[in-house]
């Protein structure tokens, strides 16, 4: 299950994805919507539906597989 966390205006995140220097990363406000609107959703899968095809699918809109 994937639940919202609050950060302060004082974080400072870099979070890392495979595809960043292949794709352009969609708008924040975008990518923060993608997250919300998964909000609740069930069905981890380490292999299948992990956070790494969860950060793909939120910050450049497509699925591809982390694995090739």
């Amino acid at each position: 299950r994937i639940e919202e966390r609050t950060l302060t205006n004082n974080d400072n995140i870099c979070i890392n994805n495979y595809l960043d220097h292949e794709l352009r990363p969609l708008d924040p406000h975008v990518i923060v919507a993608n997250a919300r609107k998964a909000l609740g959703e069930q069905g981890y899968n380490l292999l299948s539906k992990n956070c790494e095809h969860f950060t793909t699918e939120c910050k450049f809109a497509c699925s591809n597989d982390p694995a090739g």
